[in-house]
């Protein structure tokens, strides 16, 4: 099956303060906001967007010898404007933010410049792939092999079931930032707690990147002097680390008597121990800059773990 899926979402909400001076050349003074006895004046307005797009195939298969396969690729790209200058995350419904994990809408650095913080949505990946496999081992009595088999030899050799789940993913949408103290938009972000941009000269993904270098620091530049606005690096213009993690199991049902029996699993995360590494940081003018030095602990993708069990049904 292939399927196109599209939706365009508008009136999202965003945090906004209604007390805020445009961006200016001007250096930033709080005697010329529009109310002057009042600091931020925070209001969540419907003013925000976000439009999906996706390319999604899907194959289910069940064979004859025991073997089921189920199979999603998505192609996707999700635009919006509802996340911040700096998102790492969706931006909640309720409440006001106040920090990078708070819920709630999040606070914007210029509230007449929207457009600026239109880019890639943080939670969605470009590609994504996800398979799924189920085997039922041909051991054991009614089987292409010891079909014949005594209940001893049945008991133990018999039933075995063998099961994956694989995924492959490309790597999340990220932001580059840079120190509060280099804004050339006179709008107070440090005092507000908002992030800011640089400004981008070229493209921010290397074709071989490593985890002491995964990004293009020459893509970079502080925003010049003078220049009354935000940084123009794009929301969402650089891809961290992808994901590829193959989790398996295995299992069998051991009949104890008519009504009891007994079922053992074992299973593993990340069978393979590939490793994923976690998000590189993104503070352009900082030797952190690009590095990632842990891995992910999300998607059953961190470390492998093995776990096995027992379990009486009767």
């Amino acid at each position: 099956r292939s399927s196109y899926i599209g939706s365009n979402a508008y009136r999202l909400p965003e945090e906004v303060d209604l007390n805020q001076l445009p961006a200016t050349t001007t250096p930033y003074n709080p005697a010329l906001r529009p109310f002057k006895d009042w600091g931020r004046l925070l209001t969540v307005s419907n003013i925000a967007f976000a439009n999906y797009q996706a390319w999604e195939t899907q194959v289910n298969h069940r064979f004859g010898a025991g073997l089921s396969l189920q199979g999603t690729y998505t192609l996707a790209k999700n635009l919006s404007d509802a996340n911040g200058d700096a998102p790492l995350r969706y931006a909640g419904e309720a409440g006001f933010a106040t920090g990078p994990g708070a819920a709630g809408p999040v606070g914007i650095a210029d509230r007449f410049n929207l457009r600026s913080m239109r880019g890639n949505d943080p939670g969605t990946r470009r590609n994504r792939a996800l398979i799924s496999m189920l085997y039922q081992l041909p051991f054991g009595r009614g089987q292409r092999f010891m079909r014949n088999a005594n209940a001893f030899v049945n008991g133990v050799l018999g039933d075995w079931q063998v099961s994956t789940i694989a995924l492959a993913e490309s790597g999340p949408f990220m932001t580059a930032t840079i120190s509060p103290s280099l804004s050339q938009s006179n709008l107070n972000e440090a005092g507000h707690g908002i992030p800011v941009r640089p400004d981008q000269i070229g493209n921010c993904n290397l074709p071989h990147p490593t985890p002491q270098d995964w990004f293009n620091a020459a893509a970079f530049v502080p925003t010049p002097a003078g220049a009354g606005r935000v940084g123009n690096a794009k929301v969402g213009s650089c891809v961290g680390p992808r994901t590829v993690a193959v989790a398996g199991g295995l299992s069998k049902n051991f009949i104890l008597s008519e009504k009891t029996k007994l079922r053992f699993d074992a299973t593993f995360t990340n069978l393979l121990n590939h490793p994923n590494f976690a998000a590189p940081s993104t503070a352009f003018g900082t030797p952190a800059f690009g590095v990632t030095n842990t891995v992910q602990a999300q998607e059953n993708a961190g470390n492998r773990v093995g776990q096995l069990s027992l379990r009486v049904d009767f």
